[in-house]
């Protein structure tokens, strides 16, 4: 397994992220963002499956999203800001 901070991750989720935040009035800073990736197990070859873990800082408000391959995470994230899920 490995995890990533949301400095690491790709440039354009960071910049997506970072739209989203904005457009509800909300920080970056106000989330801590960590996703992980977890490989096949036994050295197998197979699709990495990785978890977005976006928490409110503190706060007990967290959500977790699939960032797979092909997955919106960042759509989903903005769905619950939109919704009120992280108040």
């Amino acid at each position: 397994m490995a995890s990533h901070l949301l400095s690491q991750f790709p440039q354009d989720e960071q910049d997506d992220f970072s739209v989203v935040c904005q457009r509800y009035g909300r920080a970056v800073s106000e989330f801590e963002v960590v996703d992980e990736d977890q490989y096949p197990s036994g050295g197998q070859v197979g699709p990495i499956a990785r978890q977005v873990t976006v928490a409110l800082r503190g706060k007990s408000t967290v959500a977790l999203y699939d960032g797979g391959h092909g997955s919106a995470w960042i759509a989903d994230f903005e769905n619950d800001l939109k919704s009120g899920s992280f108040g």
